[in-house]
């Protein structure tokens, strides 16, 4: 048994048929429709196992099966995702997103940190501005994005040495930063104003502007702001930025997090203390 100050290992405690019927249903993450040979061969299982997981997703709706064998997610996840948007930091975030919109007229997104992407949670598209690749349940690279370097700027320094050496810093556009030493710097920059921005390092021609929400001690999500590079200016990072932070202070507070002023102080006594350490 764990003591009382060590949490439990997660693997312990591992179903495997559970995990096994997760990677059936993430392999439908980049495709509409499977068959069930396909679905074998992208989660790594025999036919039989997959078959008999099948069954099961399907008599819980999760799953459906039209005239030609092919496979579909369910209608019962669509239940589930509308529990997900209607409560908790969706929910809380929403009015803050559209004073954002109201305000600047800009497209508007709510993201949380999936693995080594950022998972958009809820979008707002302007009207009168770009229109955003991102829909919900879009995902985008951490090292290429506002909302991203954002989120990587929260990380301790020993998952970001592992981020960076499992995804490596791939160069989407001639703006994405590729460099660890350069990817550092942002990151220190982006921890002491409190937002991060990207010109056109995930899309050319597409500016992103984003704050840190903090749940507890932890990374809440993230807010950002997107907008043609014509229409949101380098100049105009600042304005956007600090009204992206409040906003995300905003939904920090109702959460009961620290808000980025806090982090950032907490940040400086940390660097401090391991400075002091080093000595």
């Amino acid at each position: 048994m764990p003591s009382e100050n060590q949490p439990p290992d997660p693997g312990r405690y591992e179903v495997q048929a559970v995990t096994k019927a997760a990677a059936i249903l993430g392999a439908f993450k980049t495709s509409v429709q499977l068959s069930q040979s396909e679905i074998a061969l992208a989660v790594g299982l025999p036919k039989a196992t997959v078959y008999r997981l099948i069954a099961t997703l399907r008599q819980a709706g999760l799953l459906t099966k039209d005239g030609h064998d092919n496979y579909r997610l369910g209608s019962e996840l669509v239940v589930l995702a509308r529990q997900v948007l209607n409560r908790g930091l969706p929910s809380v975030a929403r009015p803050y997103l559209l004073d954002l919109l109201k305000r600047f007229g800009h497209s508007v997104n709510l993201g949380t940190r999936s693995h080594y992407d950022v998972l958009f949670i809820d979008v707002i598209d302007s009207e009168h501005n770009l229109r955003t690749t991102s829909t919900i349940g879009a995902r985008e690279p951490l090292h290429a994005t506002a909302a991203g370097k954002a989120i990587l700027a929260e990380m301790p320094g020993t998952e970001l040495n592992e981020f960076v050496r499992i995804h490596g810093l791939p160069a989407l556009t001639p703006n994405t930063i590729t460099s660890r030493a350069r990817l550092d710097e942002e990151l220190a920059m982006i921890r002491e104003r409190g937002y991060a921005f990207d010109a056109g390092e995930c899309v050319l021609g597409a500016h992103c502007v984003a704050a840190i929400i903090h749940a507890g001690d932890d990374i809440g999500g993230v807010i950002s702001v997107t907008a043609a590079s014509g229409h949101l200016p380098v100049e105009d990072f600042d304005i956007v930025g600090h009204a992206v932070r409040e906003a995300a202070d905003g939904v920090t507070d109702e959460l009961g997090g620290k808000s980025s002023d806090e982090a950032i102080d907490d940040g400086h006594a940390q660097r401090l203390s391991l400075a002091e350490r080093g000595r």
